[in-house]
């Protein structure tokens, strides 16, 4: 009884201070809203002193860097998490996971100063500035790559061994009981798994402040200086005044809005296999 209680208690805890947030957020966004046509805030350029408010340019940047680490983490992690399952000992997939959930557990910036450390410099010689949408998307790879390849290893783990010992006895390979058995069972798991990845790379900020130029223009090539939103606003929150804070407000929306979708995208195909 006081378990249930308690979760409920934290449920609606939750509820109310998601509400207060989108509340604050909107209430102080309105002020731009209201004074700036809404054209402004996908032509022109970033320059608050003379009224001009495009967002796009961090929009962009940002679903770019979240997109191309998306791109980079899912081969990587799904391969990973099938080696764990079928190719390694077990004692050593026992040592790899441990590795991963450590580092899984390492601060963000940690990953932003090796990126500005090594990464950055390393770029720098092939393409300059070496800050740049490329740099960025690397971060953010090796940032969410460990939890990424232990929640899609645990996603494995969940298949039914009845299944995968029935296929065996048929004479499948391997390569087809991944494909016919495997895959098909686990795909809505890993759907959810890259929604709420993609949600919190879309939510980083320091370590990509770092690493990814913070230049407020489209990137023509993955060798461009980019700002993300969350950068937008670490960056210019400080001296921010007037409709200029305000602008910064509504990105601070345009950030939680997604990310809202995205956690209920995850629990809707969770909820699709009877996880929660």
């Amino acid at each position: 009884m006081v378990f249930k209680a308690y979760t409920l208690a934290s449920g609606l805890f939750a509820i109310v201070a998601i509400a207060i947030i989108l509340c604050l957020l909107s209430v102080d966004s309105f002020k731009v809203l209201s004074s700036v046509p809404p054209g402004a805030f996908v032509a022109g350029i970033w320059n608050p002193s003379s009224g001009e408010y495009n967002l796009l340019p961090m929009v962009v940047g940002g679903l770019a860097a979240c997109s191309g680490s998306l791109l980079l983490v899912t081969p990587i992690s799904l391969l990973s998490a099938l080696a764990l399952h079928f190719l390694f000992p077990r004692w050593l997939a026992v040592v790899i996971r441990k590795i991963f959930e450590i580092m899984s557990g390492i601060p963000s910036v940690i990953f932003g100063l090796w990126g500005l450390g090594f990464l950055v410099p390393e770029i720098n010689r092939m393409a300059p500035p070496g800050a740049s949408l490329m740099a960025a998307a690397l971060v953010l790879s090796l940032m969410v790559l460990p939890s990424t390849i232990l929640l899609t290893a645990q996603a494995i783990n969940d298949v039914p061994k009845e299944q995968m010992v029935a296929s065996e006895s048929l004479g499948m390979s391997l390569f087809n009981r991944i494909r016919v058995v495997l895959l098909p069972f686990t795909w809505t798991r890993i759907g959810s798994i890259l929604c709420l990845q993609f949600a919190r790379t879309l939510g980083e900020t320091m370590a990509v402040v770092m690493v990814a130029g913070n230049i407020p223009a489209f990137p023509t090539s993955v060798f461009d200086p980019i700002r993300t939103l969350t950068g937008h606003i670490a960056l210019e929150m400080p001296y921010a005044e007037g409709l200029h804070r305000s602008s910064l407000m509504l990105s601070g929306l345009m950030l939680c809005l997604p990310s809202l979708v995205l956690f209920y995208l995850a629990r809707r195909y969770l909820a699709r296999v009877r996880l929660i």
